[in-house]
Order: structure tokens, then C-alpha cells, then sequence
């Protein structure tokens, strides 16, 4: 053990020799794309009255794209005089909301309206006619989605000119934590008459009270689910990077970064991969130069 803490002192004492330790701070736009896709299920047997329930209908998967940002600290040396290599560890934080629709094409006996879709997590009531309608509006905030990864970049750059640097980064992320909103729903029947007035053959006026029965009340809650449960534990993406020295210690950098594993896990894939790309801006502080 003392001969392993020795060994790594040794190296990080020749580390420390020669190299840069540079400080990152920057903000990050995410992107994702939207998808469809078309499903076709099958006849079900219902206890409903109804003999079956089938449809064919189209899935679409839509983004809000949302601000986020990312802090790391880099370790860098030059090969040469123009070649520089950095490895380094931090944190981001990706933001993003998430909406399903479901677009009706045909039905059979489903209690559906083709002309509009179907928002995944609003209730729908349908009425002994077979009308559809929402009972209540989803909130805002429904499908909100912040993902915090460790993340642990590794980049190479060359300087093609004096104070501009171009390179290239490999990031693995490893997901901390997971905020996403959701819709908590529920719904109660209770009693109801309603009196009205109403005349007899003889012109009679009375109060006549007629039972509505069973009517149904819904009320939605937004609710925060933090479970990492089908989402990948580990991200992988690919980026290029452009920076320019303001001074000595300070460069600004702009930067695009492709995904290149989902952010979900094949249970919470509705339509295909969501491959998160995002466009990021920074500020480089050097905190150690010894070149």
C-alpha cells in the first residue's frame, strides 16, 4: 500500500513539472430531435361490452430544448509547439422537456377522436357516446428533465495560429441524478341531482329532481420523480472545440458536442435513440503554467 501512495506521489510530483491546470466554466443549449413513429396493435379482448379495441396511430416524440451548464478542471501538457493534450473531470447539468403525442389514423370501437391527438399523461374521459375529451390540461412544467453527469473529458488540440486552438474531445459521463415532473392523477365519483322545474297536463308547476348519478371529479398534481430507472447510466459523446486566448491565463471557447449513446435505456425508448447534442460556450482560467 505505502509502496502504491509512493508510487503515485512520484507521478504526480512529474505530472506537476511540466504542464497546465486550467479551471472551466461554461453554458451549454441542448438539442435533441424529434421523432415518429407508427404502431399498429392488436385486437383486444375487452370485459367492457365492446368486442375489441384496436387502432393504427403514429407516436410523435417532441423536445422543448433547454440552457444548461458545465464546470471541469483540466490537466494539460504541449507536445511540441503546437500540440496539446488535456484530460479532465467535472460536472454538467443537461436540460430538457419531453412531450408524446399520439396522432389516431384509424380506430375500431376505441374511445379516441382521430382529428386530435392523444398527449401522453393527460386523462382523457370518454362519454357513453363515444366522445373524448380532456378532463384537465397538463401543467407546464410536465415532462421537465435535468440530468447531472460526472463527466470526464479528454481532448487534443493543435494551434493553427497565434492565441486560436482547435481540437477535438472524447467525454464519458457517468449519471448522477435525475429530475424529471411528472402528473400524479386522481379521481373520485361522487352523487349527484340536479332540480329543475317542470309542468304538468294540468299546468301544474313543480320541483322535479332528477338524478345524474355516479359524476366523476379529476384533479392533477405535478410530482417529482428522481429515479435513474431507464435511463443509460453512462453517456458517451464527441465534440470539436475552437478557443482563443484573450490574455495569457483567460481564453473563451465555443463548442459543439454530439451524443453518441441515448440518454434512455431501451424501456423508456418510445420512438428510436435520443442522441443529445448541445452547443456550449466558455471561459478558461489557468490557475497553473509551468510550460
Amino acid at each position: 500500500m505505502n509502496r502504491l501512495l509512493l508510487t503515485l506521489g512520484l507521478g504526480f510530483s512529474i505530472l506537476m513539472v511540466q504542464g497546465q491546470v486550467t479551471f472551466h466554466v461554461g453554458g451549454n443549449y441542448t438539442l435533441l430531435a424529434s421523432h415518429t413513429k407508427h404502431f399498429n396493435s392488436q385486437p383486444v379482448t375487452g370485459n367492457t361490452g365492446f368486442s375489441s379495441l384496436q387502432a393504427a396511430y403514429t407516436i410523435k416524440e417532441s423536445f422543448a430544448n433547454g440552457p444548461g451548464l458545465s464546470l471541469h478542471l483540466s490537466y494539460g501538457r504541449a507536445l511540441g509547439n503546437a500540440i496539446k493534450i488535456e484530460a479532465g473531470l467535472g460536472y454538467e447539468l443537461l436540460t430538457y422537456q419531453r412531450q408524446l403525442e399520439i396522432f389516431f389514423e384509424e380506430t375500431d370501437n376505441l374511445f379516441v377522436d382521430p382529428d386530435n391527438p392523444a398527449i401522453v399523461g393527460e386523462p382523457l374521459f370518454a362519454d357513453p357516446f363515444g366522445d373524448v375529451s380532456p378532463v384537465i390540461e397538463n401543467s407546464d412544467n410536465y415532462g421537465k428533465t435535468k440530468l447531472h453527469y460526472l463527466m470526464l473529458p479528454v481532448m487534443a488540440s493543435i494551434s493553427p495560429m497565434k492565441r486560436i486552438r482547435i481540437g477535438g474531445t472524447l467525454i464519458i459521463s457517468s449519471l448522477l441524478a435525475v429530475t424529471e415532473t411528472t402528473n400524479e392523477l386522481s379521481y373520485s365519483l361522487n352523487f349527484n341531482s340536479l332540480q329543475d322545474l317542470d309542468t304538468n297536463n294540468d299546468g301544474i308547476i313543480s320541483i322535479v329532481e332528477y338524478n345524474q348519478g355516479l359524476i366523476g371529479s379529476y384533479e392533477v398534481r405535478e410530482k417529482t420523480s428522481h429515479t435513474k430507472k431507464g435511463y443509460n447510466p453512462l453517456q458517451i459523446s464527441a465534440g470539436i472545440n475552437v478557443t482563443y486566448d484573450l490574455l495569457r491565463s483567460i481564453a473563451l471557447g465555443a463548442q459543439y458536442t454530439q451524443g453518441l449513446t441515448s440518454i434512455y435505456s431501451e424501456e423508456k425508448i418510445i420512438t428510436e435513440d435520443v442522441l443529445p447534442s448541445r452547443i456550449s460556450l466558455s471561459l478558461s482560467i489557468r490557475l497553473l503554467d509551468r510550460g
